[in-house]
């Protein structure tokens, strides 16, 4: 699991080296959940999807709340669709169940369609680019 604020590797202990203890099991189900309502992803404001619900927001560390504008700040969430899209390319088909959404104060928000395949896909992609780009 990572961080919610900085992204670094939480321990097992669900601790960032920075930001301290982050999660809590939950009673019910025993899965992690973020402990304070601060760091849990909200609904950015100029989002196009009056049901989102962003899994998961990566945000300059600063910025304290995406549901209200913050003027030269950038992020990425990811949300899960209400309902996913199938489409055929080439013989090949494709489902995503996954909105991405970044913002930037230069291009605005840019909104598609993934999935699970194509973050993990992406992922890789960028571990080998950072190596690649010391």
């Amino acid at each position: 699991m990572y961080c919610p604020i900085c992204q670094h590797t939480l321990n097992t202990s669900y601790e960032c080296p920075i930001h301290g203890k982050m999660y809590d099991r939950n009673p019910k189900t025993g899965t992690p959940e973020i402990m304070n309502d601060y760091f849990k992803p909200k609904r950015p404001y100029c989002c196009p999807d009056p049901a989102c619900k962003p899994v998961i927001q990566l945000k300059d560390s600063d910025y304290p709340d995406l549901s209200r504008p913050e003027p030269g700040e950038s992020w990425i969430y990811i949300e899960k669709m209400q309902t996913p899209v199938s489409f055929e390319y080439d013989g090949v088909k494709h489902t995503n169940d996954l909105n991405q959404c970044d913002y930037t104060p230069l291009k605005g928000l840019i909104r598609w369609q993934t999935n699970k395949a194509d973050l993990n896909a992406l992922a890789g992609f960028f571990k080998e680019a950072s190596k690649k780009t010391k």
